[in-house]
């Protein structure tokens, strides 16, 4: 893939713009991170594939880590445009459409997957916000189908999502660079299977806070009572 100053359209050749070659070269770069680690993938070695200079790959992205920021953020981007559910579903169909959506790409696409999640445990502040925003829009987008299902907007319940959706991250890529190392592991599971154990530890995980938030208050409930009973 080129990313020539000018393209040609019906004849007639067009300058492009320094935003349409800046997202050409991104685009180019995730491309690679589909194929090889992030760590190979340097502003040389892209402007050498794309045929611009180097000098413009550092004008644009600054440094190599700003470049692999970049390459990252549209990784999350594209991740998130593959299971953002149409709207007009019930709250839980669009939780499972995310699940089984997710399930699906992280098996299609395991290595930008496993760079995606990676990143996510940077060290570097740049790295690390460049795809963030993915989960938190995860985590925000299953508490709000919950809510509208009945379910209370409590602390407990919001740490349960976060808690689930790190774990459905853990396997997805576990579970398919397993697969990908060695396709004949009785512990490799059709992604049906893995979507059902998903979706109903995430359920699980709610109907127990539930239960232990009610068994609290009704303890309390019964404390208060009996202290207000014996100061009579």
């Amino acid at each position: 893939m080129g990313v020539s100053e000018e393209v040609e359209t019906a004849g007639k050749r067009t300058r492009l713009s320094a935003e349409k070659r800046r997202a050409l070269l991104v685009d180019l770069g995730v491309e690679w991170l589909a194929s090889r680690p992030l760590e190979e993938i340097t502003p040389e070695g892209l402007a050498e594939a794309a045929g611009v200079s180097s000098g413009l790959m550092f004008y644009y992205f600054g440094t190599r880590q700003g470049l692999h920021a970049e390459i990252l953020h549209a990784a999350a981007q594209k991740l998130w445009s593959a299971i953002d559910p149409p709207e007009k579903m019930p709250p839980h169909a669009r939780i499972y459409y995310m699940l089984m959506t997710a399930v699906n790409y992280a098996a299609a696409n395991n290595a930008l997957f496993w760079a995606i999640n990676q990143s996510m445990y940077s060290f570097e502040p740049q790295i690390r916000d460049a795809t963030l925003p993915v989960r938190e829009d995860a985590i925000e987008y299953v508490c709000s189908a919950l809510f509208e299902m009945g379910v209370p907007d409590v602390p407990a319940i919001r740490v349960c999502v976060r808690t689930w959706v790190i774990t459905v991250e853990s396997l997805l890529r576990n579970q398919f660079q397993l697969r990908h190392k060695d396709p004949r592991n009785p512990e490799n599971l059709d992604t049906s299977l893995i979507s059902s154990i998903l979706e109903h530890s995430l359920f699980g995980m709610i109907d127990t806070s539930l239960t232990w938030t009610r068994s609290r208050a009704n303890e309390e409930s019964v404390t208060s009572h009996l202290a207000a009973t014996q100061g009579a």
